[in-house]
């Protein structure tokens, strides 16, 4: 018993030995995001290694940790919560003119990205704190730059980005990927990677707003670090590029290819739990749905109780003309609005749905989806075909990817009605190919040859490891637009073969000039 002990305690301390102590910094923002975050720190937790969950509250209102297990440090930033409630993702997610780029929403995010980093990097307890965990690594998602700051505050000798949603311009830039505009679509556009020339025209002009967007919030976060820790901190673009490694919410069999390097890690899928059987009063009514069940439900934020009555109305008569199939509407009903669905037998009205558990019931055959990264991949996962509502954000990128696919049908907010409604859902349902495809990304996903647990696992403990992966580094990243595209090479190649067609057509012009005098001077003398 004595060498029982003994060879216990020998393996406990091997194990303390091989493991880190991981940040993982998840801003309180989104349901998806801090999902994404907290699978990624349960995994590494599942892996041996400590894990310690921060999140500063930038939405009051937003209370689950993504994580049941890793420890949580819940920072509250003290934000209004009525300043992200004047955000039109809450105020009106449905409304057809309004977008995430209109300058109110814009400027309401810079506030809350200045707010939040400023309370956090002036609260001296809470960077005390932190600091004495001696974190070997942090992971972030990048919203914005705060945190890599935070991270040299910290002495965190090496760190990692990541995003819940696919791979963004920012990331891109931070890492050198490349991005041929002619083919890669901005992440908050609806384009495909094949695009006409208006397209194209269109594309290059919101890759370029989003980075003017994030130039002028990362310098208002260089001149906010600088004001709180001197003049001489570094710059937070040239720490963020220093990140290890990029872990992205998307897989490559679904998305559109692209250039990439060897920092990109797809881990799409992490968030994603595995199903479990469904309560006996829901298997009950799914079960006994007659050609099968459809399930609708705009996700955490797009609140269905926001939809404009005749909206409301138009998706309600399109499921009474579907008598044979029973529909679940995740709904949350206030009680005032409860006679609303009295007289559609065939439609079901929840608050909340285990989503991914009925999406992987062999009798719900089409999920009507707003477009979220986690929403779309739970239904690619589970080989369910869509019909595609996307209202904001990366939602109209993940929606042209499904329909690029063939595992989606699109449906523009703007034209969502009883006829658009009823086309979409009959091409889904009488359409085959829709579930076939889905079904075949599904089984691909199923047999990746490296599952994105072990990828995450992996990869962080090799960055902790070695810390400066700079020998990865793209130099074209660092180049100047002329120097990058050589401008600088083929510009004086040009303006010399003009200057010689140029000296060329003069001396033929002054030639003819010559030649047609001597001919009208040879016709006076005859």
């Amino acid at each position: 018993m004595v060498l029982y002990y003994c060879l216990i305690a020998f393996l406990a301390l091997f194990a303390a030995c091989d493991s880190y102590k991981v940040l993982v910094y998840s801003p309180a923002m989104g349901h998806s995001h801090v999902n994404f975050l907290g699978k990624i720190a349960d995994t590494l937790l599942d892996a041996g290694h400590e894990v310690l969950v921060f999140l500063p509250v930038m939405d009051p209102e937003l209370l689950t940790n993504g994580t049941n297990r890793a420890k949580v440090l819940r920072f509250e930033t003290g934000m209004d919560p009525s300043i992200l409630n004047g955000h039109s993702f809450k105020t009106d997610p449905f409304d057809e003119k309004r977008d995430m780029q209109d300058d109110g929403n814009l400027e309401i995010f810079t506030k809350i990205m200045m707010d939040s980093c400023e309370a956090q990097i002036s609260n001296k307890e809470l960077m005390k704190t932190l600091a004495n965990h001696h974190f070997d690594i942090a992971i972030t998602e990048v919203f914005d730059y705060c945190a890599f700051g935070m991270f040299k505050l910290l002495n965190i000798p090496s760190h990692i980005s990541a995003c819940a949603a696919p791979l963004t311009d920012t990331i891109g830039d931070l890492f050198g990927v490349p991005e041929p505009l002619s083919y890669v679509p901005s992440l908050f556009g609806s384009f495909t990677d094949e695009m006409g020339y208006i397209d194209r025209a269109t594309n290059v002009f919101m890759s370029q707003f989003w980075r003017h967007f994030l130039r002028n919030l990362l310098d208002k976060q260089n001149q906010l670090f600088q004001q709180y820790h001197g003049s001489d901190f570094p710059c937070l673009e040239t720490l963020a590029k220093k990140s290890g490694v990029a872990f992205i919410n998307a897989n490559e069999f679904v998305e559109f290819p692209r250039p990439v390097t060897h920092r990109i890690i797809y881990v799409g899928g992490i968030g994603v739990p595995k199903p479990k059987p469904l309560p006996k009063d829901l298997e009950d009514l799914v079960s006994s749905a007659k050609k099968g069940v459809i399930l609708l439900s705009f996700g955490s934020i797009a609140k269905s109780i926001l939809l404009p009555s005749e909206k409301k109305m138009a998706i309600l008569n399109t499921f009474a003309s579907f008598p044979e199939y029973t529909f679940i509407w995740k709904y949350e009903l206030p009680d005032g609005e409860k006679e609303l669905f009295s007289n559609y037998s065939n439609v079901h009205r929840m608050k909340w749905v285990p989503q991914v558990d009925l999406l992987n019931h062999p009798n719900v055959i089409a999920f009507i989806t707003h477009g979220g990264a986690n929403s779309m991949t739970e239904a690619i996962q589970s080989g369910t075909p869509t019909v595609a509502i996307p209202l904001l954000g990366d939602q109209a990128h993940n929606v042209a990817v499904g329909v690029k696919r063939g595992v989606s049908v699109l449906v523009l907010k703007q034209n969502l009605n009883a006829e658009t409604l009823t086309t979409a859902l009959r091409e889904i349902l009488n359409n085959k190919m829709y579930g076939v495809n889905a079904k075949r990304l599904a089984e691909m996903i199923e047999k990746k040859p490296v599952k994105p647990k072990e990828m995450i696992v992996k990869w962080t403990e090799f960055v902790a490891e070695f810390q400066d992966l700079s020998n990865l580094d793209i130099a074209g990243r660092d180049l100047s637009f002329i120097k990058y595209f050589c401008i600088d090479i083929f510009a004086p190649a040009i303006v010399l073969l003009i200057a010689v067609v140029a000296v060329v057509m003069k001396f033929l012009t002054v030639l003819g000039r010559k030649a047609s005098g001597m001919f009208a001077t040879k016709q006076k003398q005859s």
